[in-house]
This record gives structure tokens, sequence and C-alpha cells, in this order.
């Protein structure tokens, strides 16, 4: 068998292994609700959530400054 059939046959088999429960953020809910934290009030986003909130955030103002510069049109 040659290199790459291996390497692919090791990715196939990783890509079956399951996220465990605790990992997985709807589990994580529900365990904050079982143990009486409510979560309706509290978003809590993963590094990458948040990651792409901080950038939409910057794309914002990156438009705004633009238009106040009148290089864009304003919408």
């Amino acid at each position: 068998m040659s290199i790459e059939g291996l390497l692919e046959e090791q990715l196939s088999l990783k890509s079956h292994i399951p996220v465990p429960k605790w990992l997985q953020r709807s589990h994580r809910r529900t365990a904050e609700r079982r143990n009486g934290i409510r979560v309706q009030n509290r978003t809590r986003l993963t590094k990458r959530e948040n990651f792409q909130q901080i950038l939409k955030r910057l794309n914002n103002l990156e438009g705004r400054s633009m238009k106040a510069a009148g290089r864009i049109k304003a919408g």
C-alpha cells in the first residue's frame, strides 16, 4: 500500500471520531440549565464566533469611516 493510501485511511478514520457530548455547545447549554444557570440572557460564544463578531464590528467601522470620508456613497 502506498503512503498516500495509508494517509487517506488515517484521515478517514479520524473524521469518524465523535465529538464528546460535554464539548458540544448544545449540551453545554443544557448542562448549564440543569445546574440552574439561566441561559436565556447569557450568550456564551465560542472563540471562533467571538472572532467573527469582532471582524464584523471592524468591517462596520471601516465602512462608516469611508462613508464619512465620502469615498463610498452612503447607502
